[in-house]
């Protein structure tokens, strides 16, 4: 099971292949946390999507957070912006695209050295091998469509 921890936001696989994140609260506190009314002001965020509609739906969620969004079409296209945009905070990248997928863009972004830009794996595909793939190939998270939108930025939140 591979585990991430940040503060008080804790997000592991699951047995069943899904990205499973909670908060705790601290105690004492009597503040509810809404990660999805999260501000992410400042922060670049990549997108990697070849879909129009799903870059569309992720634009219309995280616009609201404050963020930094820039979009690129294809892996190929991402390798180069990651290189040529250092204030990237996280990369939000979809598996299944032309030209060069997910895998292959994350597995050359982390060979170039940029092994602690958070990559959260987007994609249809549920099955077992497709995690594991994911997370051989250096992904820090492994997301299932249809997005979660409170999933979504309790993730963000996590990696960054």
């Amino acid at each position: 099971m591979n585990s991430i921890n940040v503060s008080n936001t804790n997000s592991f696989f699951g047995d069943k292949g899904m990205n499973i994140s909670y908060h705790t609260k601290n105690p004492g506190s009597k503040e509810k946390t809404d990660p999805s009314k999260s501000s992410f002001e400042g922060v670049t965020i990549l997108i990697v999507e070849d879909e129009n509609s799903n870059f569309l739906l992720l634009e219309a969620i995280l616009k609201k957070t404050g963020v930094n969004l820039l979009h690129a079409w294809n892996g190929k296209q991402a390798i180069e912006m990651v290189d040529e945009n250092p204030e990237i905070d996280i990369c939000l990248m979809d598996l299944k695209m032309p030209i060069m997928d997910g895998f292959e863009a994350t597995e050359k972004i982390r060979e170039m050295g940029n092994n602690k830009l958070p990559v959260i794996a987007l994609t249809a595909f549920t099955e077992m091998f497709r995690k594991k793939n994911a997370l051989e190939k250096g992904f820090n998270m492994y997301m299932t469509k249809p997005l979660n939108r409170k999933v979504l930025m309790e993730n963000i939140s996590t990696c960054l």
